[in-house]
């Protein structure tokens, strides 16, 4: 056995040995590529087949074939996010699940049905009409243990991939862009860095790779993060993500603590406590990582109806723990409390989140090309980055010397007029 397929049974090992997910933690059905998979997937497909259809060839066989591979891949992936896959029982025009993939209800059913009954997946939720959720399935320890080095096996298109994204106001997933945006002036430098760090990459190893991308948002100095799926890894709930591999080799993963708080106290030149996290967690008595978790929402809303609609979420969808109405107001009360810039400041509930994050993009951007220059190979996690053990002291100094120089750019644009 590889080291590669070692290390990914005893993170399925893992998975199942930790507290199941939310049924919540769902995660729609992605586009991967099946053209690339060969026969990676073989004996599995010739024992549910049969079950799915009874056509051996043909178009429909095809269509057929090519949908199981989809919801396997899928499933697997799910699996290492530690959530589930939701699938529609009844995908009518309309519905993605129709016009992207072309399913109905019979497809849905022919495939759930094979695959629940050779014990590869289980149904976990079957829907709500009130909470707008669709039936969820989490793949069985049996599926994961069977295609566990999909971790690593599985690897994105570096041929054919858009550097540059951009996330349209009221969509969901972002699309390809080929021009300029037309509120930065950099597109084209950050397209060739993107391309010129892809290319570099591509000849290392690690978990769920795959091209990264810079993904735009709507609105002017928004948004704007790097992504990869590497990053959807989950590591907060079961810690995953940072016992993978790079190249061989057991990875660190520094990061910024508290970072936008940290950017936030930077920027307008405030004093911030050493563990605000800490002060906050004895005054709520709430778990650390739900307090960070309901600190993006308060950064993230733009008013108090944003606020409420967020908080609404949190209570009813919530993928990671559960909580009432009443603690989430008791952390922004405490924040306040703690640290009173963002009450100051006006900086909960005004938008401030998003302009975070393009700031994040910013850095990111700027670690990219210094893993070019210096030949270190490492893979955004937004406030984090992934390396190899012996290049974790300088991968750390160099985000902390280009966050200073984004903010300091930040000051001279005028951010806080």
């Amino acid at each position: 056995m590889n080291d590669y397929k070692d290390n990914a049974l005893k993170l399925v090992d893992y998975l199942f040995e930790a507290e199941p997910p939310l049924y919540t933690a769902s995660t729609p059905l992605l586009a991967y590529r099946t053209s690339s998979l060969g026969n990676y997937f073989g004996d599995i497909e010739l024992e549910l087949m049969p079950k799915v259809l009874k056509a051996s060839k043909g178009k429909a066989y095809e269509q057929h074939l090519h949908l199981l591979r989809l919801v396997l891949l899928n499933l697997v992936a799910v699996g290492f996010k530690h959530e589930q896959l939701t699938l529609q029982s009844t995908p009518r025009a309309g519905n993605y699940l129709k016009d992207k993939f072309g399913f109905d209800q019979r497809r849905v059913a022919r495939i759930t049905d094979a695959l629940t009954n050779a014990g590869l997946m289980e149904k976990v939720f079957y829907g709500s009409l009130n909470l707008k959720l669709a039936a969820a399935y989490r793949p069985t320890k049996q599926l994961m243990q069977l295609y566990a080095d999909f971790l690593y096996s599985y690897e994105g298109d570096f041929d054919d991939y858009a550097p540059i994204r951009v996330k349209r106001a009221g969509e969901t997933v972002s699309e390809p862009f080929e021009g300029n945006i037309d509120w930065y002036s950099d597109t084209e430098a950050d397209r060739a860095i993107i391309i010129a760090y892809n290319e570099f990459m591509r000849k290392f190893t690690w978990a769920r790779k795959d091209a990264t991308h810079r993904s735009f948002g709507s609105e002017p100095f928004t948004a704007s993060r790097v992504h990869t799926p590497y990053q959807t890894i989950v590591n907060r709930r079961v810690p995953i993500r940072k016992q993978t591999l790079l190249d061989g080799e057991p990875l660190a993963e520094p990061d910024f603590s508290a970072n936008h708080l940290t950017m936030l106290s930077m920027l307008f030149d405030e004093p911030l406590l050493n563990d605000p996290y800490e002060a906050i967690a004895n005054t709520t008595r709430l778990k650390r990582n739900h307090i960070k978790m309901i600190l993006v929402r308060l950064l993230g809303a733009t008013g108090e109806q944003s606020y409420n609609q967020a908080k609404h979420m949190l209570v009813t969808k919530n993928k990671e723990f559960t909580i009432s109405h009443k603690e989430v107001d008791e952390v922004r009360a405490a924040f306040y409390k703690h640290i009173p810039m963002l009450k100051e400041n006006n900086l909960l509930c005004t938008g401030w989140g998003n302009k975070l994050q393009y700031l994040e993009g910013q850095i990111a951007m700027r670690m990219l090309k210094w893993a070019l220059n210096t030949q270190t190979p490492i893979i955004n996690v937004h406030d984090a980055y992934s390396c190899k053990k012996k290049d974790e002291v300088k991968v750390h100094r160099a985000m902390l010397g280009f966050r200073e120089e984004v903010l300091t750019e930040a000051h001279r644009q005028g951010w806080l007029s």
